[in-house]
């Protein structure tokens, strides 16, 4: 399936043509000497767009170093999906079925690199591996706020002291299993130390992380910095990987 944000490959298709440029040389003189100017302003303004967006992203957790040290006990808990999934740029003409989700390969670098334990979420009815189906019945989960009820809950939660979350975007947010899973385990999950982490189709965390820690009711000095990349680079993602642990506080293998 689709290790991706769904409202991406919406917004490719609807927006279809938007982008074109209009050309400079049939611009009248007068526009033709404030277009330095314009250039100037929009660059400006993409600027200050992305240095918000990194201080926003960027309050979504913090690196609190002092909280991990060689006795830590650590889980790596996540939510994939196998099945039909979207090639590179979102080009429906190019999907591939994976037999191992992304976000599924991604937990298991983080815990291999740091000894930390797995735990998958499994949906107790299956989600279909077609991507169209897939589509229609996660929309309706998330339309409606449904809760999908997990076949395989975890009993030992409260012998670990930082708990990693990992999912892929749907629907521009986290999938509505995960707070299946933050439902049944919120008074244990609070009193943890929180790590997200994602996939996605080119939305980032989609500003999941956040929203993340206020459903569980994480304490600001508990919820580190989260990891988001896109599903297509996981396999190459190592090194991103590592750095980002090492700066969690973490030693790695």
């Amino acid at each position: 399936m689709v290790e991706n944000n769904f409202n991406e490959v919406n917004n490719l298709s609807t927006n279809e043509g938007v982008n074109e440029q209009t050309s400079i040389d049939s611009a009248p003189v007068t526009q033709k000497k404030n277009a330095p100017l314009i250039v100037f302003a929009l660059i400006s303004l993409i600027t200050l767009v992305l240095v918000v967006t990194l201080f926003i992203e960027n309050k979504n957790g913090v690196n609190n170093t002092n909280l991990i040290n060689e006795n830590t006990k650590t889980l790596i808990v996540y939510f994939s999906k196998d099945g039909e999934n979207y090639g590179k740029n979102l080009n429906i003409e190019n999907k591939k079925f994976l037999t191992e989700g992304n976000t599924k390969i991604l937990a298991k670098k983080i815990a291999s690199f740091i000894s930390a334990d797995l735990y998958e979420i499994e949906s107790l009815v299956p989600y279909p591996d077609d991507l169209t189906e897939l589509y229609s019945a996660t929309k309706i989960e998330y339309n409606q706020n449904i809760y999908p009820e997990i076949k395989n809950k975890i009993t030992n939660l409260d012998n670990y002291d930082v708990i990693f979350i990992g999912y892929p975007i749907w629907h521009a947010s986290y999938p509505q299993i995960i707070k299946t899973f933050v439902r049944d385990n919120e008074n244990i999950l609070k009193t943890k130390i929180i790590v997200p982490f994602n996939t996605h189709a080119g939305s980032g965390s989609a500003g999941t992380y956040k929203k993340l820690f206020n459903l569980i009711g994480t304490p600001d000095n508990k919820g580190l910095n989260g990891f988001a990349i896109n599903g297509v680079d996981v396999t190459g993602s190592d090194d991103n990987i590592k750095n980002w642990l090492k700066g969690l506080g973490y030693k790695l293998k």
